[in-house]
């Protein structure tokens, strides 16, 4: 059975050390920046689970700019916007190529609509992500330089 759901407390620290498995070093974010990322929206830091074991997480949240938000950055009250940014769609090796990164995106999607929002925007760092995101109608809005890694900025205004 799969399931999508916030991440419990006690749960954030599944989330980094996946996290440090997949990406570059470039791309690490401390433990209290995973912490923070679920204190600003709890409802956005969602794990993927299957038969109730861990194997992937995504993060959502509102933002107040239409530029993307820095590695390693302490999200502030005073952040908050009318975009939804979503990053960090991170699943495990074994799952992937199973359609599980558009179901959790899709859900940040849906979230996201639910609570008013209509301005979305995502980092893709490699291929797949920016696949993934293009099949949800995000147009890729500018090619950037995240921490040395290529990278594509991505919008779906709706």
């Amino acid at each position: 059975m799969i399931k999508i759901r916030s991440l419990k407390k006690e749960e954030v620290r599944k989330a980094s050390e996946l996290a440090d498995l997949t990406y570059s070093p470039e791309l690490y974010e401390s433990l209290e920046v995973f912490e923070r990322k679920r204190e600003f929206f709890p409802e956005g830091f969602l794990g993927l689970f299957i038969n109730n074991q861990f194997f992937g997480y995504i993060i959502c949240h509102p933002w107040n700019s239409d530029k993307e938000v820095k590695l390693n950055y302490l999200l502030r009250e005073e952040d908050r916007g009318d975009w939804f940014y979503i990053r960090d769609l991170v699943i495990e090796k074994s799952k992937r190529e199973r359609g599980y990164g558009e179901k959790m995106l899709s859900y940040c999607i849906r979230l996201g609509e639910r609570r008013g929002f209509r301005k979305f925007m995502l980092v893709a760092v490699n291929e797949a992500d920016k696949d993934i995101a293009k099949k949800l109608e995000f147009k890729i809005d500018k090619e950037i330089n995240y921490n040395g890694i290529k990278a594509f900025r991505m919008k779906r205004i709706i």
